[in-house]
């Protein structure tokens, strides 16, 4: 079976190409259009009060897209940067200044307190939460993962949507879905395998569940927080960045975005018309979605701060056979700190030496995150 679905994978992408504190934190004062890299170091450990996430990866070495081991760009050529603080893009350093806009000033406040309530602490970053998982098919095409008991203690959940890649049904992503779900958050997923990278099945799924949050007599009626993230894989990850153009949107995690133009009704004009600050995530062994083709594109030139995460021996297909694994923790952590307000998680992602970018198992680039 695995076998049959990873074909379906492969051939549906080729054909085409495919403690929650309420507490307030702002990126620290920065040039706005400047892009860093993060020098090697230690993996880190799991303990969330060090704000961490373990890779599990092997080191890999070129990208086999781009066929250039000896690359000048530590991106395409899957090396890390010579030293920490090192310019590994020269379109990156100009960042959004030509195309993308008008990049987020870096002091204006990310996140402010959430409206979400104080959610169990995460101790582990690789393990289960608290919440125990119910899923269901709702609203048009919408496979809606939950907390069994909404609303536990006075919370209000934050809503993770979610675009599948090319030929890749739903289920092949629950495990990611249900690990979610236990640290707290609503999953909607788009339950379609192609089509996703238009975001309108995920928008749609939005609309569901806002409309839900304030029906009488729904068991969603009053237990949704109006914070909403936006994933997704391949085609869907593009559909997560078509979805962040929306104002609902508080921040996105697209997973290796396959970006090009019309692709699964994808636009490229969404990279510039983002909302919220994004984690941008790839892997140097993916030869599908090519990061110096999908995702450089998107950190050079989208209109807010973004967090750019390349996992050494990444691989495209291999990363959904196996529930998103590494990749769901880091996005975890992106989502407890922007949209559950969760303070543990801010130096994962934010300051001179953010946990993340002292990850040896990880090429890390941002721009206007300082």
């Amino acid at each position: 079976m695995r076998t049959m679905l990873r074909m379906a994978i492969v051939f549906g992408a080729a054909c085409c190409c495919a403690s929650l504190h309420g507490c307030s934190a702002k990126a620290p004062a920065g040039t706005g259009t400047s892009s860093d890299t993060a020098g090697a170091g230690a993996p880190i450990g799991a303990d969330a009060g060090t704000a961490a996430a373990s890779g599990n990866a092997a080191a890999g070495g070129a990208s086999a897209g781009n066929g250039n081991a000896a690359s000048s760009n530590p991106i395409d050529a899957g090396t890390r940067p010579s030293s920490p603080g090192a310019d590994a893009s020269a379109s990156g350093a100009a960042g959004a200044a030509g195309t993308g806009g008008n990049l987020a000033d870096a002091s204006t406040e990310l996140n402010p307190p959430s409206p979400c309530g104080v959610f169990p602490a995460v101790k582990d970053l690789t393990m289960n939460g608290s919440f125990t998982s119910t899923n269901a098919a709702e609203g048009t095409n919408c496979q809606i993962y939950r907390p069994t008991t909404l609303g536990d203690t006075g919370v209000k959940h934050p809503i993770i949507l979610w675009g599948n890649g090319t030929g890749g049904p739903t289920t092949v992503y629950a495990a990611a879905f249900e690990y979610w779900v236990s640290h707290g958050f609503i999953v909607a997923a788009g339950n379609s395998s192609n089509g996703q990278g238009s975001g309108a099945e995920m928008l749609g799924c939005l609309d569901y569940l806002m409309k839900q949050n304030t029906t009488k007599g729904s068991v969603y009626e009053g237990k949704i927080c109006s914070r909403v993230g936006a994933s997704g894989h391949s085609q869907g990850g593009g559909g997560a960045i078509m979805a962040g153009v929306d104002t609902r949107l508080t921040a996105t995690a697209p997973l290796m975005p396959y970006i090009q133009q019309g692709f699964g009704g994808f636009d490229q004009a969404s990279i510039t018309k983002q909302h919220g600050p994004m984690l941008l995530l790839s892997g140097t062994s993916d030869t599908i979605a090519v990061p110096a083709q999908n995702q450089q594109p998107v950190f050079d030139t989208t209109n807010v701060p973004v967090f750019w995460a390349n996992l050494m021996g990444g691989d495209h297909v291999a990363v959904s056979l196996n529930g998103i694994t590494t990749y769901r923790n880091v996005m975890l952590a992106w989502y407890r700190y922007h949209l559950m307000g969760d303070e543990a998680f801010h130096d994962m992602f934010y300051g001179k030496s953010c946990k993340l970018c002292g990850d040896s198992t990880w090429i890390v680039m941002r721009k206007s995150i300082n």
